[in-house]
């Protein structure tokens, strides 16, 4: 009789469990693309077009930043980081794809409540915890960024739901108004000092007067105070300030000069002689014959004012 209780009540809990295993919610999946987006690879000896093109510029921003974000579920990388603030600016030329825009939504609509945000599992020994008990608000920081932008090239009003990315990047803030961010690695772009500068940018660019609200105040007024302790010492964080636009003028010419002066001979920049001198990770000064790329010309060129 004991055998047979226990083998019935084993069996039910075996039972129980594969049920409740079986209705477990599984991870949400992404709004699918709106059409098929092909990525290209680019090769060195890809041949050059007889003409500049704005309208075939847009196709491998699309792919490439859609394509990333299907693949990887990531909104935060040079992939597609910068995608909702630059791509509006092609619209004239070339019909912006829903599908980014889309994507940052379900981010906080859906994967935020069902998942939960990104690194928020990461052990408080993690060196992104400057400040014990903080979640890191580097995702939310940056879908609010892109999602600001939007609204606000766009000429819309304030969305909910950029709403909501901006309150959950404010309610993430520390005390000294820096945010623990997980940054890129050995390399010193996109840490806890240019995540504090996307922060100020993704609240003050908000439409229907966000930045006055009290809570915005708060926040900028934080920022502002982490930012006075942490001086710009690259070339790339003094870009970040000159976009910022909160450097006093002789900072300003300062800095627009510094930046002139690495500009190479093809017109452009290379984004690892703007990061910090170091030997090992071959950055700053140890750059040599390191060409232009697209990360270092971009962000220099629309955050000194020149074309973006």
């Amino acid at each position: 009789m004991w055998r047979s209780r226990h083998a019935d009540l084993l069996l039910a809990l075996l039972l129980g469990g594969a049920s409740a295993l079986a209705q477990a919610p599984e991870k949400p999946e992404p709004p699918p693309a709106s059409t098929e987006f092909v990525e290209m690879p680019a090769t060195p000896d890809e041949p050059l077009a007889n003409e500049f093109s704005l309208t075939r510029a847009a196709q491998p921003l699309d792919a490439g930043a859609i394509v990333f974000a299907q693949e990887r579920r990531c909104i935060q990388c040079q992939a597609n980081l910068m995608y909702l603030v630059a791509r509006p600016l092609l619209t004239m030329v070339a019909p912006m794809p829903p599908d980014m825009r889309r994507f940052a939504e379900w981010i906080v609509e859906t994967r935020w409540p069902q998942s939960g945000i990104v690194y928020d599992k990461l052990t408080r020994s993690h060196p992104a915890f400057r400040v014990p008990n903080v979640k890191s608000a580097t995702e939310p920081i940056l879908v609010a960024h892109g999602l600001s932008f939007s609204d606000a090239a766009a000429k819309a009003p304030l969305h909910p739901l950029t709403r909501r990315a901006l309150e959950t990047v404010m309610a993430r803030q520390c005390e000294d108004g820096g945010f623990n961010a997980v940054g890129d690695g050995v390399r010193d772009m996109l840490r806890e000092f240019d995540q504090a500068v996307l922060a100020a940018l993704a609240i003050m660019t908000a439409p229907d007067g966000f930045a006055k609200t009290d809570a915005a105040r708060t926040a900028l007024g934080g920022i502002r105070r982490y930012l006075a302790t942490q001086p710009s010492r690259t070339p790339y964080q003094q870009g970040m300030m000159l976009w910022l636009g909160w450097m006093i003028p002789p900072e300003r010419e300062q800095a627009g000069t510094a930046l002139a002066t690495l500009q190479r001979d093809d017109g452009g920049w290379s984004l690892a002689r703007l990061l910090t001198d170091n030997e090992k990770t071959h950055t700053g000064v140890y750059v040599t014959d390191t060409p232009s790329d697209g990360s270092g010309t971009g962000s220099r060129s629309s955050r000194c004012g020149g074309p973006a």
